[in-house]
C-alpha cells in the first residue's frame, strides 16, 4: 500500500516535471520564431528602401 502510494506520488512529480520542461521548451521555440517573424531582414518585407 505503501509502496504504491509512493510510486504514484513519483510518476505524478516525473509528469509534472516533464510538463514544465515540455512547456518551457514550446515557449523558447514560439519566442524564436516570433522574434525571426519580426525581424526579417529588409528584402523579404514591403519597406520603403527596396519599393522606390
Amino acid at each position: 500500500m505503501f509502496k504504491f502510494y509512493f510510486s504514484s506520488l513519483l510518476l505524478a512529480r516525473l509528469f509534472t516535471v516533464f510538463l514544465l520542461t515540455f512547456s518551457l521548451f514550446l515557449f523558447i521555440f514560439l519566442f524564436l520564431l516570433l522574434s525571426a517573424t519580426f525581424t526579417a531582414p529588409p528584402q523579404n518585407r514591403a519597406s520603403p528602401s527596396n519599393l522606390a
